[in-house]
């Protein structure tokens, strides 16, 4: 005699078949499973043409002479195994004049370096030549929203040929862009930008709102290339007599290091990031721990500095005998030479000596200097603390100072400049 069973109930197969499941949910019937076969095949598909790039033949462009593809770099920058990509299908179907493009040109995501969160994107110039297009916009402005929002550093990887023709016939996405969006990121969370191949247009102009900029020899920044320069001006001009390192690191100072390849330049973010805390709110983080950080006399100062304040001697290597043994990273050293720039540390503690050279101009400023110190006290403010070495008595004498000095940096050359003829006419 069988038992009766409540009217409802449940079944024992049933609970028996529901407990084979790992959260107790029915498992889809068969008709269902095969509804999202070609669903889930698809979503495959999309993120392996998403890795392959390019493809195999531009790839194997893009790496030759020991150059990076753009995976690969965020792969040398970040802590191994630490990436995760978003935006991955970003780009992956036919939309109005643009077709598919792996990762719309732009793989980005976030990592661990040195065990800190940052927020990471690389130009992929084997897609579109790392063009820009309507879904790449939203991309990076959604990159700088999230350091904003997590309060980590940035980190963007150029070599990109600027917004992409097919733009004008689609309808624009995000606004306001990422331009305006890292403005207004300046002096929250350290924003770094490696140039590392040819970057045009709208990629270009990421550099100078950002507080770090290293150029890879051979990279190239500009906003319009050398074609589009002979056809409205005439005059033909190589990449790099128009934007090459050399012009950037020397003459404009738009980027501040040079590096000889892409992993040096990748290592060099790296050890400029680990000067920093990851934003404004925290403290810089200590350095390493080594002998050489332990409170020490520095004699070596009294042969160095003179005891004549007119006499001029060399204040890096002051700087390299005041801060940690081979802690010392100078900023742009080939830039505006007569006002160094430097980070380094004191006793494991983070510093940024900003100072101008002796040796140099009579130890006096010039508007180009004096911009580099007024850069170099915002970020300070924001930051970390600083180590200064006063040694400037006066302004470049007749020089028109420029426009972006503070008011506090006029008056105090007003001051500074009625003493000296005061002094002159006793």
């Amino acid at each position: 005699m069988t038992e009766e069973r409540p009217e409802g109930a449940e079944r024992p197969e049933d609970a028996a078949e529901r407990s084979n499941t790992p959260t107790g949910i029915p498992r889809p019937a068969a008709s269902e499973a095969i509804k999202w076969k070609p669903l889930l095949d698809d979503l495959d598909a999309r993120r392996e043409a998403a890795r392959a790039m390019g493809g195999s033949e531009r790839l194997a462009r893009q790496r030759a002479g020991g150059r990076l593809d753009a995976r690969a770099r965020i792969d040398e920058l970040l802590d191994r195994g630490t990436f995760v990509e978003l935006g991955t299908l970003v780009g992956s179907v036919h939309r109005g004049a643009t077709p598919p493009a792996p990762a719309d040109g732009l793989v980005a995501g976030h990592g661990l370096l040195e065990g800190r969160p940052v927020i990471v994107a690389a130009e992929d110039f084997t897609v579109m030549g790392g063009s820009i297009g309507i879904g790449t916009t939203a991309k990076r402005r959604r990159l700088v929203d999230l350091a904003e929002q997590e309060r980590v550093p940035l980190v963007m990887l150029l070599e990109g040929a600027g917004e992409r023709t097919q733009n004008a016939f689609e309808r624009r996405g995000r606004s306001p862009n990422d331009l305006q969006a890292l403005a207004r990121l300046s002096g929250t969370v350290p924003s770094v930008c490696v140039v590392m191949g040819p970057s045009a247009g709208h990629g270009a102009l990421t550099a100078p709102l950002m507080d770090f900029v290293v150029m890879v020899e051979g990279a190239a920044l500009f906003s319009a290339g050398p074609p589009l320069v002979k056809a409205s001006m005439g005059e033909d001009v190589t990449k790099d007599e128009l934007g090459g390192a050399a012009v950037h690191t020397v003459t404009s100072g738009v980027a501040h290091n040079a590096a000889t390849d892409d992993k040096a330049a990748l290592a060099l973010v790296r050890r400029y990031l680990s000067y920093f805390p990851s934003n404004a709110w925290e403290h810089p983080p200590l350095a390493r721990d080594h002998a050489a950080t332990g409170p020490r006399r520095l004699d070596e100062l009294i042969d160095l500095v003179p005891a004549d304040p007119r006499r001029g001697y060399d204040v890096r290597r002051v700087i390299e005998i005041v801060f940690d043994e081979a802690s010392v990273l100078e900023v742009a050293p080939a830039h505006a030479r007569s006002s160094p720039r430097s980070r380094g540390s004191v006793g494991r503690s983070s510093r940024w000596w900003p100072t101008n050279r002796r040796r140099r101009l009579g130890r006096s400023t010039r508007p180009r200097p004096t911009r580099r110190r007024t850069s170099s006290v915002s970020r300070m403010r924001s930051t970390s603390l600083s180590c200064s070495w006063p040694t400037t008595p006066a302004c470049w004498p007749g020089a028109r100072q420029s426009a972006v000095e503070s008011s506090v940096t006029r008056r105090a050359c007003s001051r500074r400049r009625r003493g000296c003829a005061a002094r002159s006419s006793t």
